[in-house]
């Protein structure tokens, strides 16, 4: 991880906890030590509800370009989870999402969002359908958390 990839990873960490959403564990850990088995490039960052979801980012893949800031996030379900039935997709895993965060603007979008049907990145893939347009970013959201840990 270059020093770039350093400080973005530590300010995500850090304001994710500092915003007291959704979190219960403080302290990162590389993916090999999830039981959830996500490939070891991806960091977990922490937890949400009760441990049932697995939050992580793409240390690598993390791009700025002026105020434009691209980074994956993930999220994996060691127990499967049916919470997105009502978009069509029965059963998932886990799931991957490209966000683009313009940090002048306040302003969030999903250039890619990807389901899977098994726990890290396995099982059938199925992709969800992005609008790919800016939406504002509500305070006290995910979203917010993001833009706050990529964002100066």
């Amino acid at each position: 991880m270059d020093h770039m990839e350093n400080v973005i990873m530590r300010k995500l960490a850090v304001t994710i906890i500092a915003t007291g959403l959704l979190f219960l564990s403080a302290a990162p850990a590389h993916a090999e030590e999830s039981d959830g088995g996500m490939p070891d490039d991806w960091v977990l960052i922490n937890y949400a509800e009760n441990r049932t979801i697995q939050l992580y980012v793409h240390p690598a893949s993390i791009r700025q370009d002026g105020n434009i800031v691209e980074i994956w996030v993930a999220q994996n379900y060691p127990e499967l989870t049916t919470r997105f039935e009502s978009t069509g997709i029965p059963t998932v895993g886990s799931s991957r999402v490209l966000h683009q965060v313009d940090c002048d603007q306040r302003r969030i979008k999903f250039l890619d969002f990807t389901f899977f049907t098994a726990p890290g990145f396995l099982g059938e893939q199925i992709k969800s359908p992005t609008t790919g347009k800016w939406q504002y970013i509500a305070p006290g959201t995910f979203n917010e958390s993001i833009y706050m840990g990529v964002c100066d």
